[in-house]
């Protein structure tokens, strides 16, 4: 049995398809019931569990070979940092009292600057809870920014004809497919060839700065000249703000933004292992033609 938590996620759900695909038993944890309605009817077993209830989490994980552990998001939490580290410190009583042996948890890169690196912190925090864990297999899984954070920018181009963030047009980073981050994600669990504590990071196809990225955008919407600007911290605060994100999760958006702008985002090094297959043009060319 593989138990999955954020089951109905956006990395979760893709794990939970690829291991029924490949006729794997998947017990699958999230708090959206219809979602988890879904995932029933392909054959998944389904447990609705809030994701800080440590009674409810250990009898789910129980007798598994192995669990996929995700800290979820909260964009209306008042403190996003005591939201992580009460799902956190949950997770870890209840390996503890599953007597799970294998782990392999979502981190991200910047956790090494976990500090500096905004909404990084709760990952990293939690990566380092796993670590101490002892007779515990875990596995960090430390993927890039990804491309499905940048869809929200797509409605800017109609309402002010151009995109823009507060990350410095000639800074240049790997972002990533969720596709690709599943496909990693659903091997490691099936072939369990991890030991101890260990990491893996996921750069993307290659990196990119945002003039490029807008300009790829901008060609799968028939605006191949679409300009990008950058935001000043403030402003794009207010922005998060005015979409209805709580005041510590804009603030720690702006610290990741600052942290890729100083360079301690990307920890990771590029070679064969770490670089995945969908370009961005592959994915925003796939999104357009949904």
């Amino acid at each position: 049995m593989i138990v999955i938590t954020g089951a109905t996620g956006q990395v979760g759900s893709k794990v939970v398809a690829k291991l029924l695909s490949k006729g794997k038993q998947v017990k699958a944890i999230g708090r959206n019931q219809e979602k988890l309605n879904d995932l029933k009817k392909q054959g998944t077993i389904v447990e609705n569990v809030e994701p800080n209830d440590t009674t409810a989490l250990a009898n789910a994980f129980k007798n598994s070979e192995v669990v996929f552990l995700i800290l979820p998001p909260n964009f209306q939490a008042k403190n996003v940092g005591q939201f992580h580290d009460e799902i956190g410190e949950a997770q870890i009583e209840a390996i503890k009292k599953a007597q799970v042996k294998n782990v392999v948890f979502l981190s991200s890169q910047g956790v090494p600057n976990f500090e500096t690196t905004g909404i990084v912190a709760g990952v990293g925090r939690h990566e380092k809870r796993l670590n101490i864990l002892e007779e515990i297999n875990v596995l960090s899984i430390r993927p890039t920014y990804f491309m499905e954070n940048l869809l929200p920018l797509i409605p800017m181009i109609d309402t002010v004809g151009f995109i823009g963030t507060p990350i410095k047009s000639n800074v240049t980073m790997g972002i990533i497919a969720t596709e690709d981050i599943a496909e990693v994600v659903s091997q490691k669990l099936i072939n369990l060839n991890f030991n101890g504590k260990s990491h893996i990071d996921l750069l993307g196809d290659r990196d990119y700065n945002h003039i490029e990225i807008a300009g790829i955008i901008g060609k799968a919407f028939g605006k191949p000249d679409l300009p990008y600007v950058e935001f000043s911290y403030d402003d794009n605060k207010a922005a998060l703000l005015n979409y209805g994100l709580s005041e510590s999760m804009a603030d720690y958006f702006n610290t990741l933004y600052k942290g890729i702008n100083d360079g301690v985002f990307i920890t990771g090094t590029r070679t064969s292992e770490t670089t995945t297959p969908t370009s961005f043009e592959t994915f925003i060319n796939n999104f357009v033609n949904i």
